[in-house]
């Protein structure tokens, strides 16, 4: 039974597995309030931040939506400035739990690298027919984030990590007057095509997506979230207990309240206002307080001020009382909870699960495209256990799928889970079908690329393009072996053949994880020593 080769990246080929788990349903996910991150030394007055922060919560939303939730950043983010992480004392702050609408985790960074260097130099350059010096800048940017996923109970920090990314280039033009605007202030913009293509752009990118594959990574191991309370019932129980002052009247219909956005106030909440009455004895003695209800107040400003707001009277609920009456300084408030319930709903409850009428192919189909098409696109962006969970979902719905099962396959092995994969290459071999690792060939004349497919007995390599491919039988081959490079190169796999009274050996490495670093190093020779097997067991023995 064959199948095709799924080229992704530089050259991968599909390696087919089954990989299917029993469904519980859809795990309860993380709510994670994002802290915008704070700037670097070199640029506290820049947008770079803020920059930063977008751009991950950008790409935390579509690689990590499978673990992590994102709280909806305008309505935690002036919590979230005024917590200082680097204290304990933040933790015992009923805001810090209240406030950030149902999260449990907050992640919070900082920048803490975002250079440029550019050297210029001349080059030699043939213009109509004549030789001339022309100025180039050979550019570099790099860019770090640290970063610390927190606990918002109990204040652990479950991970503290960075991300870099760095990338250089050739330009003809000089980038230090753009780089000292954006060190100034100027904002940084890479939303659009343009901004993403740009040196900056690339290098930032690539930090933010290595913090978010370190995060996505960390999810597996993650204690689940406590199923507590309904994020909006939380945050609703806290206003409940509020209660404030006016502490001034503005004119006949503005007040201002001595509660602000640090409570959990947003504008268009509505307050309603208590006018207190003293009731005393004959001899003068204060007996009792009432609090008679005279007024609601509508919120028109929280910004301008964390710990205050001001507000218009919208209604008079006391026949009695007139606008100058209503709202005095010292009247107490109270927010109204439907209203609060109303304007919070959207944004703290989360996404409900997506599901699909298993009675309708067309809608099973649809919805398999769709989730192949995001683990496409997960690969090929390198992250790969959000690609497998893509992969896996769309095994879930449609079982047994050759297109399928290669997906889930080729993320495992990148994301190094040789021996789950070497299990799942015996069960296919054993059912007669085939096992293909993407690989380069070297020869005399270089190197090329191509498949090595285990299939039937018999070894084969399949080249990308040419007609220089083999196929050779268990009498066919001499030896196979795990050689190291003579030099700092890459691991191969060395097999040695006789075929036609003609000794050959033929060297390949696997192309499945970088060879420039020892973890990729290791993971090489661990995926040899499973070919190695493999072959041992179902080719030669």
């Amino acid at each position: 039974m064959g199948w095709s080769i799924l080229r992704t990246m530089c050259v991968t080929a599909v390696f087919i597995c089954v990989a299917v788990c029993p469904t519980t349903g859809e795990e309860p996910k993380h709510r994670v309030a994002v802290k915008t991150f704070e700037n670097p030394a070199n640029a506290e007055r820049s947008t770079i931040g803020n920059a930063l922060t977008e751009i991950l919560i950008t790409e935390l939303s579509r690689a990590g939506s499978r673990y992590y939730e994102l709280v909806d950043p305008g309505s935690v983010g002036e919590v979230l400035r005024q917590v200082d992480f680097n204290t304990q004392d933040w933790m015992n702050n009923p805001l810090a739990t209240q406030q950030l609408a149902g999260a449990n985790l907050i992640l919070a960074g900082k920048v803490t690298n975002f250079s440029f260097a550019e050297n210029k130099f001349q080059e030699s350059v043939l213009v109509r027919g004549v030789v001339q010096l022309v100025d180039r800048y050979r550019q570099r940017v790099d860019v770090r984030v640290d970063f610390r996923l927190i606990d918002v109970k109990t204040g652990r920090v479950y991970i503290s990590e960075s991300g870099s990314g760095s990338q250089t280039r050739v330009s003809t033009t000089s980038g230090a007057l753009v780089w000292s605007g954006i060190l100034a202030g100027a904002v940084i913009r890479v939303s659009n095509e343009e901004g993403l293509d740009s040196l900056i752009g690339r290098s930032t990118v690539l930090a933010v997506q290595q913090v978010v594959r370190k995060l996505t990574e960390l999810a597996r191991t993650l204690p689940p979230p406590e199923v507590g309370p309904d994020p909006l019932k939380t945050e609703l129980d806290y206003l409940s207990t509020l209660e404030g002052k006016i502490l001034a009247q503005v004119g006949l219909e503005e007040r201002i309240i001595n509660l602000g956005k640090t409570n959990g106030l947003r504008q268009g909440d509505r307050l309603a206002v208590f006018s207190e009455r003293v009731i005393r004895d004959r001899q003068g003695k204060e007996v009792y307080r009432e609090l008679t209800q005279v007024g609601v107040l509508e919120l028109v400003d929280v910004d301008s001020a964390p710990d205050r707001s001001k507000a218009r009277l919208v209604e008079k609920t006391n026949n009695d009382a007139t606008p100058g009456t209503i709202g005095r300084e010292g009247d107490i408030v109270k927010v109204e909870l439907a209203r609060a319930r109303e304007l919070r709903a959207d944004s703290v409850k989360g996404e409900s699960p997506r599901t699909t009428d298993n009675n309708s192919t067309s809608d099973v189909e649809d919805h398999v495209k769709d989730l192949l098409r995001r683990g496409d696109r997960y690969l090929q962006d390198r992250y790969f256990p959000q690609a497998y969970e893509e992969y896996k979902r769309a095994n879930e719905l449609q079982p047994g799928q050759l297109e399928i099962e290669g997906r889930m396959g080729l993320a495992l092995l990148y994301m190094g889970d040789i021996y789950e994969a070497e299990t799942i290459a015996q069960r296919l071999l054993e059912r007669g079908d085939p096992v293909e690792l993407p690989t380069m060939h070297k020869h005399y004349f270089g190197f090329c690329t191509g498949a090595m497919k285990i299939q039937d007995g018999r070894l084969h390599f399949v080249p990308t393009s040419g007609d220089h491919g083999f196929s050779v039988s268990a009498t066919e081959i001499i030896s196979y072996t795990s050689t190291p490079s003579e030099s700092a190169g890459p691991v191969f796999f060395t097999l040695k053949t006789r075929k036609d009274n003609k000794e050959k050996r033929f060297d390949f490495s696997f192309l499945m994880f970088p060879q420039t670093e020892e973890a990729g190093i290791e993971n090489t020779r661990r995926l040899n020593n499973m070919v190695i097997r493999l072959i041992r067991e179902y080719v030669k023995p």
